[in-house]
């Protein structure tokens, strides 16, 4: 059985190449870290057996080293999430432009 290997660019253009995946995994035998994933606005996921899949606005969800390599996934954010992270930019916004003391 042919194993698909997976390639992802990200939305600056760099490309993450000769991914497995295991699950809902992404698996690298190269070294990745959070400093690799720099633009997730938009990525899109090329597959050896011709798929090819555009996510926006993506997360990483988290990174994990094993011994057979660095497991990461990646995940869309929902529209209810994108749009509560909207309304905290504009709050934030208005807070520095006012010189608003915000507090947790």
């Amino acid at each position: 059985m042919d194993k698909t290997i997976y390639s992802i660019t990200l939305g600056d253009g760099k490309v993450i190449e000769d991914l497995t995946m295991n699950g809902n995994n992404f698996v690298s035998q190269a070294e990745v870290t959070e400093d690799d994933f720099t633009d997730l606005s938009q990525v899109t996921i090329t597959g050896s057996d011709g798929t090819e899949e555009i996510l926006k606005n993506v997360e990483l969800n988290q990174i994990a080293h094993y011994s057979d390599g660095w497991y990461f996934i990646l995940r869309e954010l929902t529209p209810e999430e994108i749009r509560n992270n909207n309304n905290e930019a504009q709050i934030f916004y208005t807070a520095i432009a006012t010189d608003t003391l915000m507090e947790d």
